[in-house]
């Protein structure tokens, strides 16, 4: 599909269908803005696509852009918060283990043979991931991450993205290598796959905890890119005090010289790798209308796409000629690879910015389980695709009503709001928005 074929494609009543989750004739609500002509699309960044609710399996999720919400004053809007379900549960419990181990695992020559190497390995981690940080926040696609998010990634990559994988399987996954008389795929295969399902994991849970900001496909490639700059940093300094003591001259030399080789080397190896994976891991979950098939499909082959450049990078060939040519294509290849997925995700995005459908924010409302019956599970959709209208639901009271009150083009007047800070229930964990 051409760049034309979609913007020709967002200018229908469709995408309104395919973006909100909710049929074209749900009823929607005057927020105070214009009327909005689907047939012309008449919504811009300076008009902003309104609310617009569906109800999927006990869950209100309202999605709306972010300029939206942020012309609704501060005390009347609700809070975008971190998703407080499972996802996060397992997120703070894994990396506050895996934080232990990884402490222990760079504290270890510090504390035999001193701290100079670490502190400077941990002040040259701090100027090139500020660095990257910056360059990553500059793409368009970043737009709209809010810092700790983004911060909670680069923990992610820092702890659990390098020790989870390490840590259980690594060195099992180097020893086959060895037993199957391939010596040379031992870091292959100790490295690549356990460390991209570590990362791909991390991604899955931050797209899950952060899923009122991170809301569409190509997060997953910025939620990847975060992870793995978390990881380079550790790993990068892990080397650099490592190694520190075997240099000639000074430990600190032999610090800054790990660092510039793995630097120059290969830079931003593993953002490359986590942002091919994290790329199938957003399409998965926030691709409108997809079968589940699909969505592992996705998952699974830019899973395998990470995986196989990680695994080439990884192997260590006996000619040194054909080593560094191995490199280079291998490297090129995953530039390419990225670049081109962060090209076509950015054209996307200004079709659907030029829309006033992004960047975009998510509520998740709890229903009262009065409401909730009046969905039975067996009609609730998959993530993405069109939900069920209950009218007894309105949108959210944080919608600026028109002089005249709130109007609404249902031939049945919505009874009573969803309060916007409905509590978590236990049960069904909540949708994931849609995007087509």
């Amino acid at each position: 599909m051409t760049e034309n074929d979609t913007a020709n494609d967002a200018a229908g009543g469709a995408v309104n269908d395919a973006v909100n989750g909710v049929p074209q004739d749900t009823p929607q609500y005057d927020t105070g803005y214009p009327p909005v002509d689907d047939t012309t699309w008449g919504r811009t960044p300076d008009r902003p696509a309104v609310p617009l609710t569906r109800v999927v399996d006990g869950w209100a999720v309202t999605e709306t852009s972010r300029a939206f919400h942020r012309s609704v004053p501060r005390p009347v809007r609700p809070a975008l918060r971190p998703f407080a379900y499972i996802h996060l549960v397992a997120y703070i419990v894994l990396v506050a283990v895996c934080a232990v181990l990884a402490a222990f695992a760079i504290l270890i020559n510090p504390v035999t043979f001193g701290a100079g190497p670490l502190l400077l390995s941990a002040g040259i981690s701090v100027v090139v991931g500020a660095v990257v940080w910056f360059l990553i926040m500059r793409l368009r696609i970043a737009a709209g991450t809010p810092l700790l998010l983004g911060a909670a990634a680069i923990v992610w990559g820092v702890t659990a993205g390098t020790m989870f994988g390490s840590m259980t399987v690594g060195q099992a996954a180097s020893d086959v290598a060895v037993q199957w008389g391939a010596p040379w795929l031992e870091a292959s295969f100790g490295g690549a796959w356990p460390e991209e399902i570590s990362k791909a994991l991390g991604v899955w849970l931050l797209l899950s905890v952060g899923r009122a900001w991170w809301n569409r496909p190509w997060h997953g490639i910025v939620a990847g890119m975060l992870v793995g700059l978390g990881f380079e940093l550790y790993e990068n300094s892990l080397y650099a005090v490592g190694q520190a003591v075997l240099d000639p001259t000074s430990d600190l030399s032999g610090a800054v010289d790990m660092w510039v080789t793995r630097v120059v080397a290969g830079p931003g190896l593993h953002i490359i790798f986590a942002g091919i994976t994290g790329f199938g891991v957003g399409q998965a979950l926030f691709r409108a209308h997809r079968s589940t098939a699909w969505r592992f499909g996705q998952v699974l082959g830019w899973g395998l796409t990470g995986f196989a450049v990680h695994f080439l990078w990884n192997m260590a060939v006996p000619d040194t000629v054909a080593q560094i040519v191995l490199l280079v294509v291998v490297y090129l290849a995953g530039v390419g690879v990225l670049v081109t997925l962060i090209i076509q995700s950015t054209r996307e995005m200004g079709v659907a910015h030029r829309a006033g459908l992004a960047p975009a924010v998510t509520v998740y409302r709890r229903l009262p389980r009065v409401m909730h019956e009046l969905v039975p599970s067996s009609a609730v959709p998959p993530p993405g695709a069109a939900s069920q209208q209950v009218n007894g639901v309105q949108p959210a009271s944080w919608f600026p009503p028109q002089q005249g009150g709130v109007a609404s083009s249902s031939p049945v007047q919505p009874q009573g709001d969803v309060p916007p800070s409905a509590p978590v229930q236990p049960g069904t964990p909540p949708p994931t928005s849609g995007f087509p």
